[in-house]
């Protein structure tokens, strides 16, 4: 998995308002209180402005991370927000990262 990860590149669209729009109303009918939600991409959204929206939106919902493993970095930090926002540019740093943030959320 790790080096198919490592072997993706930004091309193309990515609707990531809709695909944040589906989690939201995914997560909004789980009954259960803590939920986190990780949002993988591999490029800057179609529409900057509404996937920022959308990602402020699902995370009234549940402790949101958007993971950027693709290259348009900063447009990317700017629809998750600094707070946040995972470079996974190295993706061996990855399993830290998450691990760090389900250790300070969940596991109160």
């Amino acid at each position: 998995m790790r080096q198919n990860i490592v072997q993706i590149f930004a091309s193309g669209s990515t609707p990531l308002t809709e695909a944040l729009q589906y989690e939201r109303k995914f997560l909004s009918s789980v009954k259960k209180q803590d939920k986190i939600c990780f949002v993988v991409t591999d490029g800057a959204p179609n529409r900057v402005d509404s996937a920022t929206d959308e990602f402020k939106r699902l995370s009234k919902n549940a402790l949101a991370y958007g993971v950027a493993i693709g290259d348009d970095i900063p447009r990317l930090q700017s629809v998750f927000g600094e707070n946040s926002f995972i470079d996974a540019r190295d993706i061996k740093k990855l399993p830290y990262y998450i691990c760090n943030i389900i250790k300070k959320n969940m596991l109160k």
